[in-house]
Protein backbone atom coordinates (compact mmCIF):
# COMPACT_ATOMS: atom_id res chain seq x y z
CA UNK A 1 0.00 0.00 0.00
CA UNK A 2 1.44 3.27 -1.27
CA UNK A 3 0.36 6.90 0.84
CA UNK A 4 -0.99 9.43 -1.32
CA UNK A 5 -1.01 12.68 0.91
CA UNK A 6 -4.57 14.40 0.44
CA UNK A 7 -4.45 18.06 0.41
CA UNK A 8 -8.05 19.62 0.45
CA UNK A 9 -7.73 22.42 -1.83
CA UNK A 10 -4.72 23.91 -4.11
CA UNK A 11 -4.14 27.55 -3.46
CA UNK A 12 -1.43 29.87 -4.59
CA UNK A 13 2.49 28.50 -3.19
CA UNK A 14 2.93 32.18 -1.79
CA UNK A 15 0.29 31.74 0.54
CA UNK A 16 1.99 29.06 2.33
CA UNK A 17 4.88 30.13 4.06
CA UNK A 18 7.27 27.45 4.64
CA UNK A 19 7.77 27.10 8.15
CA UNK A 20 6.61 23.60 9.41
CA UNK A 21 8.54 20.84 8.93
CA UNK A 22 5.78 18.59 7.69
CA UNK A 23 8.08 15.12 8.24
CA UNK A 24 9.01 16.06 12.28
CA UNK A 25 8.34 12.74 14.30
CA UNK A 26 7.58 15.25 16.97
CA UNK A 27 3.85 15.58 16.25
CA UNK A 28 2.91 12.21 13.98
CA UNK A 29 5.24 14.38 11.01
CA UNK A 30 6.81 10.47 10.47
CA UNK A 31 3.01 9.61 9.80
CA UNK A 32 2.88 11.46 6.60
CA UNK A 33 6.41 10.63 5.80
CA UNK A 34 6.48 8.17 2.76
CA UNK A 35 10.19 7.08 3.49
CA UNK A 36 9.47 6.06 7.34
CA UNK A 37 8.65 2.51 8.39
CA UNK A 38 7.66 0.32 10.95
CA UNK A 39 9.29 -2.96 9.83
CA UNK A 40 9.14 -4.18 6.68
CA UNK A 41 5.35 -1.48 6.05
CA UNK A 42 5.31 2.30 6.18
CA UNK A 43 4.41 4.22 8.99
CA UNK A 44 1.24 5.35 7.77
CA UNK A 45 0.12 1.69 7.30
CA UNK A 46 1.08 0.76 10.63
CA UNK A 47 -0.94 3.81 11.99
CA UNK A 48 -3.88 2.72 10.05
CA UNK A 49 -4.07 -0.78 10.69
CA UNK A 50 -2.89 -1.10 13.84
CA UNK A 51 -3.34 2.16 15.80
CA UNK A 52 -6.86 2.60 13.85
CA UNK A 53 -5.73 6.47 12.43
CA UNK A 54 -5.82 7.57 9.01
CA UNK A 55 -4.08 10.70 7.77
CA UNK A 56 -3.82 13.38 5.66
CA UNK A 57 -1.97 16.69 4.95
CA UNK A 58 -4.50 19.96 4.98
CA UNK A 59 -4.20 23.49 4.43
CA UNK A 60 -5.49 25.71 6.45
CA UNK A 61 -5.60 28.90 8.27
CA UNK A 62 -4.96 29.83 11.75
CA UNK A 63 -8.41 30.87 12.20
CA UNK A 64 -10.00 27.94 10.82
CA UNK A 65 -7.21 25.67 12.88
CA UNK A 66 -8.47 27.63 16.34
CA UNK A 67 -12.34 26.99 15.43
CA UNK A 68 -11.36 23.15 14.49
CA UNK A 69 -10.11 23.15 18.32
CA UNK A 70 -12.89 24.51 19.80
CA UNK A 71 -15.94 22.79 18.00
CA UNK A 72 -14.43 19.14 16.82
CA UNK A 73 -11.80 18.36 19.45
CA UNK A 74 -12.56 20.07 22.62
CA UNK A 75 -15.67 20.97 22.36
CA UNK A 76 -15.65 24.14 23.83
CA UNK A 77 -15.75 28.38 23.49
CA UNK A 78 -12.85 30.71 22.78
CA UNK A 79 -12.12 31.73 26.24
CA UNK A 80 -11.29 28.22 27.48
CA UNK A 81 -9.45 26.51 24.50
CA UNK A 82 -7.49 30.16 23.77
CA UNK A 83 -7.73 33.34 26.01
CA UNK A 84 -7.08 31.24 29.40
CA UNK A 85 -4.45 28.64 27.55
CA UNK A 86 -2.22 30.46 25.55
CA UNK A 87 1.21 31.78 26.80
CA UNK A 88 1.07 34.70 24.34
CA UNK A 89 4.84 35.60 25.35
CA UNK A 90 5.29 32.18 23.68
CA UNK A 91 3.25 33.47 20.72
CA UNK A 92 5.24 36.32 20.23
CA UNK A 93 8.43 34.22 20.54
CA UNK A 94 7.06 31.55 18.20
CA UNK A 95 6.22 34.54 15.10
CA UNK A 96 9.89 35.82 15.63
CA UNK A 97 11.51 32.44 15.13
CA UNK A 98 9.55 32.06 11.95
CA UNK A 99 10.02 34.99 10.16
CA UNK A 100 13.70 34.38 10.85
CA UNK A 101 12.63 30.92 8.79
CA UNK A 102 13.06 28.29 12.11
CA UNK A 103 11.89 25.42 11.50
CA UNK A 104 8.90 24.11 13.61
CA UNK A 105 6.58 20.50 14.08
CA UNK A 106 3.93 20.75 11.81
CA UNK A 107 0.02 21.41 13.99
CA UNK A 108 -2.16 18.30 14.27
CA UNK A 109 -5.97 17.68 14.38
CA UNK A 110 -6.57 13.98 15.78
CA UNK A 111 -10.35 13.45 15.84
CA UNK A 112 -9.91 10.27 17.05
CA UNK A 113 -8.84 10.61 20.18
CA UNK A 114 -9.81 14.02 20.22
CA UNK A 115 -6.64 15.31 20.42
CA UNK A 116 -4.23 18.19 19.19
CA UNK A 117 -0.74 20.00 19.24
CA UNK A 118 0.23 23.08 17.31
CA UNK A 119 -2.33 26.23 18.84
CA UNK A 120 0.48 28.45 19.81
CA UNK A 121 2.13 27.58 16.16
CA UNK A 122 -1.13 28.30 14.71
CA UNK A 123 -1.25 32.10 16.31
CA UNK A 124 1.89 33.02 15.71
CA UNK A 125 1.94 31.63 12.52
CA UNK A 126 -1.00 34.46 11.56
CA UNK A 127 0.75 37.12 13.97
CA UNK A 128 4.14 36.29 11.47
CA UNK A 129 2.33 35.86 7.93
CA UNK A 130 -1.48 37.53 8.57
CA UNK A 131 -4.77 36.25 8.65
CA UNK A 132 -4.91 34.61 5.35
CA UNK A 133 -1.39 32.52 5.34
CA UNK A 134 -2.42 29.00 5.69
CA UNK A 135 -0.42 25.98 7.43
CA UNK A 136 -0.30 22.46 6.44
CA UNK A 137 -1.86 20.43 9.55
CA UNK A 138 -1.85 16.55 9.80
CA UNK A 139 -5.40 15.60 10.14
CA UNK A 140 -6.29 12.15 12.16
CA UNK A 141 -9.46 10.40 11.32
CA UNK A 142 -10.45 7.16 12.65
CA UNK A 143 -9.22 3.78 10.16
CA UNK A 144 -12.10 3.14 7.66
CA UNK A 145 -10.54 -0.63 5.31
CA UNK A 146 -12.13 -3.57 4.31
CA UNK A 147 -11.13 -7.08 5.55
CA UNK A 148 -9.48 -7.84 2.20
CA UNK A 149 -7.06 -4.92 3.61
CA UNK A 150 -6.76 -6.05 6.59
CA UNK A 151 -5.55 -9.29 5.57
CA UNK A 152 -2.94 -7.78 2.99
CA UNK A 153 -1.47 -5.63 5.34
CA UNK A 154 -0.95 -8.56 7.98
CA UNK A 155 0.23 -10.64 5.00
CA UNK A 156 3.15 -8.04 3.87
CA UNK A 157 3.86 -7.20 7.83
CA UNK A 158 4.20 -10.33 8.94
CA UNK A 159 4.08 -13.05 5.98
CA UNK A 160 0.74 -14.88 6.78
CA UNK A 161 -2.44 -12.86 6.32
CA UNK A 162 -4.40 -14.92 7.64
CA UNK A 163 -2.87 -16.40 11.21
CA UNK A 164 -2.42 -12.77 11.53
CA UNK A 165 -5.88 -11.02 10.79
CA UNK A 166 -8.11 -11.85 14.24
CA UNK A 167 -4.91 -9.81 16.11
CA UNK A 168 -5.43 -6.63 13.63
CA UNK A 169 -9.20 -7.02 12.89
CA UNK A 170 -9.74 -7.04 16.88
CA UNK A 171 -7.55 -3.68 17.28
CA UNK A 172 -9.84 -2.22 14.63
CA UNK A 173 -13.31 -3.09 16.46
CA UNK A 174 -14.40 -6.01 14.34
CA UNK A 175 -16.62 -8.69 16.06
CA UNK A 176 -15.83 -12.00 16.93
CA UNK A 177 -18.46 -12.80 14.33
CA UNK A 178 -16.86 -10.74 11.69
CA UNK A 179 -13.92 -11.85 12.10
CA UNK A 180 -15.00 -16.02 12.05
CA UNK A 181 -17.03 -15.53 9.23
CA UNK A 182 -14.20 -13.91 7.05
CA UNK A 183 -11.60 -17.03 8.06
CA UNK A 184 -14.30 -19.02 7.52
CA UNK A 185 -14.34 -20.74 10.42
CA UNK A 186 -17.43 -21.62 13.01
CA UNK A 187 -18.57 -19.25 15.30
CA UNK A 188 -20.34 -20.10 18.45
CA UNK A 189 -23.12 -17.54 19.60
CA UNK A 190 -22.70 -16.74 23.42
CA UNK A 191 -25.63 -17.36 25.38
CA UNK A 192 -28.09 -14.59 26.03
CA UNK A 193 -26.95 -14.17 29.57
CA UNK A 194 -23.63 -14.28 28.79
CA UNK A 195 -22.66 -9.83 29.57
CA UNK A 196 -18.81 -10.15 28.78
CA UNK A 197 -18.53 -9.22 24.75
CA UNK A 198 -15.15 -9.42 25.12
CA UNK A 199 -14.73 -12.92 25.63
CA UNK A 200 -13.69 -15.73 23.16
CA UNK A 201 -15.58 -19.28 23.24
CA UNK A 202 -11.53 -20.79 22.55
CA UNK A 203 -13.13 -24.63 22.69
CA UNK A 204 -14.31 -23.75 19.11
CA UNK A 205 -10.89 -21.67 17.78
CA UNK A 206 -8.10 -22.39 19.89
CA UNK A 207 -6.58 -24.51 16.88
CA UNK A 208 -7.20 -22.39 14.70
CA UNK A 209 -5.37 -18.94 16.46
CA UNK A 210 -2.30 -21.33 17.87
CA UNK A 211 0.34 -23.19 15.98
CA UNK A 212 0.02 -27.02 16.57
CA UNK A 213 3.21 -27.90 17.62
CA UNK A 214 2.13 -25.21 20.37
CA UNK A 215 0.00 -27.35 23.23
CA UNK A 216 -2.47 -25.29 24.90
CA UNK A 217 -1.02 -26.09 28.46
CA UNK A 218 2.46 -24.89 27.43
CA UNK A 219 0.44 -21.78 26.32
CA UNK A 220 -1.28 -20.94 29.56
CA UNK A 221 2.32 -22.24 31.69
CA UNK A 222 4.05 -19.57 29.53
CA UNK A 223 1.43 -17.04 30.28
CA UNK A 224 1.46 -17.70 34.14
CA UNK A 225 5.19 -17.30 34.50
CA UNK A 226 5.40 -14.08 32.45
CA UNK A 227 2.23 -12.09 33.90
CA UNK A 228 4.17 -13.63 37.34
CA UNK A 229 0.96 -15.55 38.40
CA UNK A 230 -1.37 -12.91 37.94
CA UNK A 231 -2.72 -14.98 34.97
CA UNK A 232 -4.24 -18.25 35.58
CA UNK A 233 -7.09 -19.01 33.05
CA UNK A 234 -5.69 -17.43 29.15
CA UNK A 235 -9.61 -18.39 28.20
CA UNK A 236 -10.88 -15.83 30.66
CA UNK A 237 -8.87 -12.84 29.32
CA UNK A 238 -10.42 -10.32 26.82
CA UNK A 239 -9.66 -10.60 23.36
CA UNK A 240 -7.37 -8.24 22.61
CA UNK A 241 -5.06 -9.39 25.60
CA UNK A 242 -5.96 -12.83 24.55
CA UNK A 243 -4.38 -12.02 21.11
CA UNK A 244 -1.34 -10.26 23.02
CA UNK A 245 0.07 -13.03 24.61
CA UNK A 246 -0.48 -15.14 21.77
CA UNK A 247 1.97 -12.88 20.00
CA UNK A 248 4.21 -13.15 22.52
CA UNK A 249 4.10 -16.73 22.84
CA UNK A 250 4.47 -17.32 19.33
CA UNK A 251 7.49 -14.87 19.04
CA UNK A 252 9.15 -16.81 22.20
CA UNK A 253 9.07 -20.51 20.45
CA UNK A 254 9.45 -19.23 16.76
Amino acid sequence: MKLHIKETWELKESSRPNVFDNNSRETYGDLINPNSKVGNVTTYDYYKFEKGEDARLTYMTANEYINRCINDIFKSNYDKVVTYAIHWDKVDKYAELMKQGVKFPTPYLNYKNKGQEGRHRALAFAKAFGDDAEMPVIEIFPTEVTDDEICNYCQERWGDGEEWFSYVAYKLGRTEKEVCDYLGIPYNKPAEDDEDDTALDFDISDEDMLDDEYAIDEFEEFVREQSGGKVQNVFSLPVDEFMKWMTKFTKYNS
